[in-house]
């Protein structure tokens, strides 16, 4: 015997209609194919008793509908796009799956106590199946990662910390962490390095200091340095050089590293009259040197005999490395 479902008759013979609808109690099994009416929304065309405006529909060829309540929940359009809470998936341009709000504020939820992953493939196994990825660490790190070529490139720490590749994944306070080690790029636009330290100048051989401290800031290949030293005895140590700068200049014409911004903004003490004192840094170096305007020169040389036992000098130069 045929048996045809048409919502509001039941179950009826072929050529007889039965206009009562029929009840089946137990279970009922079918073999071959099932021919539902398409259904509506609010009268979907399979639905359970009690609930008739919840269930599922057909509205328009191949495409199948959720609907709970009498409105329609997801959909699986033609193209085989995935809608929810929208009945066209296929017009927006990133497609499988379109997850609307209806109103204002929509979102979807990744749960897990540990690491919860978004992974991107270009493959179905090994590392294509998750070529690049997001993934949140719930518990411990309290971080997100960010990776490509199946390898963390970035990550936002719990302190709101962006740790750039090969930076410390603990950093604290809020800003962007680069690697200890400068990962160069070759690309004139790009910032590839940031660094704040201490350094200690020197004036060498057997001089002794009751000041010596120096700070750096370096900002891709731009480093500003500040020092500050007061000999008290300065025995063989040289009377014009300051030596210990962490970075080594450019290796750039003669004099070029020179022109950066240099200042000697104090020293007392000194062991030369001069009109001018001022420092500078030749190219492929790690030295300043203190140089000066003694009397009628027209430019500035390497002071000689300017530092020595009591002498303070404090100043900053900035350089290309």
């Amino acid at each position: 015997m045929a048996i045809t479902l048409d919502g509001t008759t039941g179950i009826t013979t072929p050529g007889v209609v039965n206009t009562a609808a029929e009840t089946i109690a137990t279970t009922l099994a079918v073999t071959g194919v099932t021919t539902l009416q398409a259904g509506t929304a609010a009268l979907p065309a399979l639905t359970t008793t009690g609930d008739t405006n919840t269930g599922i529909f057909f509205p328009a060829a191949d495409t199948i509908a959720f609907t709970e309540g009498g409105a329609e929940a997801m959909r699986i359009d033609s193209s085989g796009n995935v809608g929810i809470k929208t009945t066209t998936p296929s017009t927006f341009a990133f497609n499988n799956l379109v997850v609307a709000s209806g109103s204002a504020n929509a979102g979807m939820a990744i749960y897990g106590t540990g690491q919860t992953t978004l992974a991107f493939a270009s493959g179905t196994s090994g590392a294509t199946s998750y070529q690049g990825y997001i993934q949140y660490t719930a518990s411990g790190t309290d971080s997100m990662v960010f990776a490509t070529a199946t390898t963390e490139r970035m990550r936002l720490n719990s302190t709101g910390a962006l740790v750039l590749a090969g930076g410390t994944t603990t950093a604290n306070g809020v800003g962007i962490t680069f690697p200890a080690t400068q990962s160069a790029s070759s690309d004139a636009n790009t910032l590839d390095d940031y660094e704040e330290g201490t350094w200690t100048p020197s004036i060498g051989g057997t001089a002794t200091y009751s000041v010596q401290s120096g700070l750096y800031t370096k900002i891709g290949r731009i480093v500003t340095l500040s020092y500050d030293m007061t000999i008290t005895t300065i025995g063989t140590g040289s009377s014009n050089t300051i030596s210990g700068v962490p970075f080594t200049t450019t290796n750039s014409p003669s004099g070029m590293a020179r022109l950066g911004a240099s200042s000697l903004g104090w020293f007392t003490n000194s062991n030369l009259s001069v009109y001018s004192v001022t420092s500078g840094m030749d190219s492929n170096t790690n030295q300043i040197y203190i140089t000066c305007i003694t009397g009628a020169q027209t430019s500035t040389t390497n002071a000689p005999n300017f530092i020595t036992s009591g002498t303070r000098v404090a100043g900053t130069i900035t350089i290309t490395t």
